[in-house]
């Protein structure tokens, strides 16, 4: 079977954002899986035109060869970061039934779970499928080492699954899309 496009988008564009952790760690593991390819981009690496309906061609081909997608965001005022939303807008009609899953990354007590929340029924309106897994990383800045490792080892096990979970859904997705075709 070949391998599924699955790219990371870290969500962030603050210098200093702690969500990089999660997307450096998650990217990790999900290089390890011999069922992907995937790739770590942010919304730093696109020039997003605020308010247009552009799209952007670096990112058009991203999302175009894309089987699925993993978002990497922190909670930003209870909900999740402008940019991202900027960026994912520029490509409304290429998401339909790709699925997503979600991490969410806060320095607070509930790892973006509001920005989590708030994010979904833009994703749904998008044409997105969402995992049933999402990920939190709460109290971001004791989570990991200085090595970019998690403290706690279960946070692996966590990722591992999640990653699993999503390459499920998009398998299904691929080969479902295949039958229709014909």
């Amino acid at each position: 079977m070949d391998k599924l496009n699955i790219p990371i988008i870290l969500g962030s564009s603050r210098p200093k954002r702690e969500s990089q952790k999660v997307a450096n760690y998650i990217f990790k593991i999900a290089k390890l899986n011999s069922q992907l390819d995937t790739k770590l981009f942010g919304v730093n690496d696109f020039s997003v035109p605020y308010d247009e309906d552009k799209s952007i061609p670096e990112f058009h081909k991203i999302v175009k060869e894309a089987n699925a997608f993993i978002l990497v965001f922190p909670e930003y005022n209870h909900s999740f970061p402008g940019r991202l939303k900027s960026l994912l807008d520029t490509e409304f009609d290429e998401y339909k039934h790709k699925p997503a899953m979600l991490a969410g990354v806060s320095s607070g007590n509930f790892g973006g779970a509001r920005a989590v929340e708030a994010i979904i029924p833009v994703l749904e309106r998008m044409g997105f499928i969402l995992s049933d897994i999402t990920l939190y990383f709460p109290n971001i800045e004791e989570t990991f080492d200085e090595n970019g490792n998690p403290k706690d080892p279960k946070i692996k096990e966590r990722v591992e699954k999640a990653i699993k979970d999503l390459i499920y859904i998009t398998q299904v997705i691929k080969e479902g899309k295949k039958k229709v075709q014909g």
